[in-house]
């Protein structure tokens, strides 16, 4: 559970919720050889993202466990409800 490891991050590793974001987003892109094309917001990198029901990034490690995607974009595509938990790995 992405939230929860999140969640880990903050409270017993002391990182902040934008390094653990950081860490769980972008890192781990670069850890699996994708860095230049996916794991952040930028020009040119593939639109993967997910739309989480939360006011704030901060809030992310409040909800241990938690599912807070409201919606999901692969590929610049926004996917139906049933799509998103189909997504291939890689």
């Amino acid at each position: 559970s992405m939230p929860m490891a999140i969640s880990l991050a903050c409270n017993q590793m002391g990182l902040t919720p934008e390094e653990a974001l950081t860490a769980a987003t972008f890192n781990a892109a670069v850890a699996i050889g994708h860095g230049a094309e996916s794991g952040s917001i930028e020009p040119g990198k593939r639109a993967d993202l997910l739309l989480l029901e939360a006011s704030d990034y901060r809030e992310i490690p409040c909800y241990v466990g938690a599912n807070l995607v409201a919606a999901a974009v692969k590929d610049g595509v926004l996917l139906r409800p049933e799509q998103i938990w189909s997504w291939p790995i890689a």
